[in-house]
């Protein structure tokens, strides 16, 4: 290696430690132990340098964001924005409206919305970057929630990137956790995927379940059951 290549690298290096720094003194912690788990989950794929992070690891975090604000918000409290959250029979393109809404705001350049000709379909919303792309899978779930459950759009999901990294988003709107009583941390985790024609081949999906038919706390006594811990 040169030394103009270790003077590239170690620029990089520090510019990953400096954006780290700020991006600990923005986040909330548990936020923030959310998004740098989910993002070294991704270590693991060759085609994930340090470049790539520089690029993908801004689009997880404004996920996450919109995450915590999904849970975080109150009924009314965005009008008519964020009503779909706390509806029983809201639809997918409601998720999708408002998660584009709040990529514009967050984030620099404009993703593709209902992006055709990918992996032999069409996908919600496609970020380019810098001659790649990352694809994000929208969802509504109505009946099973769970991770296992979930695992059936994983295919779907990495097809998409069949062309360009291996690595995908999955967004779930919720409508199964009517009362339910969820912390941040159970709603985001890193699927890696294997499917049987890849050779060996490991995919990842980045997954965030976002609870929707949503009730007010105060009424959660009532519909949430506790199960209490043994010691």
């Amino acid at each position: 290696m040169s030394i103009c290549e270790e003077g590239l690298l170690d620029l990089i290096e520090g510019k990953l430690q400096d954006r780290e720094s700020r991006k600990k003194l923005l986040l909330e912690p548990v936020v923030y132990r959310v998004v740098h788990e989910s993002i070294e989950q991704l270590r693991n794929c060759p085609e994930f340098t340090d470049a790539l992070r520089e690029s993908l690891e801004p689009i997880v975090t404004s996920t996450i964001l919109f995450l915590a604000r999904c849970m975080d918000i109150q009924e009314g409290g965005a009008g008519k924005r964020t009503a779909y959250l706390f509806n029983p029979n809201a639809k997918e393109s409601d998720l999708q409206d408002d998660l584009m809404d709040w990529y514009k705001g967050n984030l620099h350049g404009d993703p593709f919305i209902e992006a055709q000709h990918l992996g032999g379909g069409r996908v919600e919303i496609v970020f380019p970057i810098d001659g790649i792309r990352f694809a994000v899978e929208l969802k509504r779930e109505k009946s099973d929630s769970s991770k296992e459950s979930l695992n059936r759009y994983m295919a779907q999901t990495a097809s998409y990137q069949s062309t360009t990294i291996p690595v995908a988003m999955l967004v779930v709107l919720d409508l199964t956790s009517r009362g339910n009583l969820t912390h941040i941390r159970e709603n985001v985790w890193v699927e890696p995927i294997r499917p049987h024609l890849t050779r060996g081949m490991t995919w990842y999906v980045i997954v965030v379940r976002i609870p929707g038919n949503r009730v007010a706390p105060s009424k959660r006594r009532s519909t949430t059951t506790i199960d209490p811990v043994q010691n």
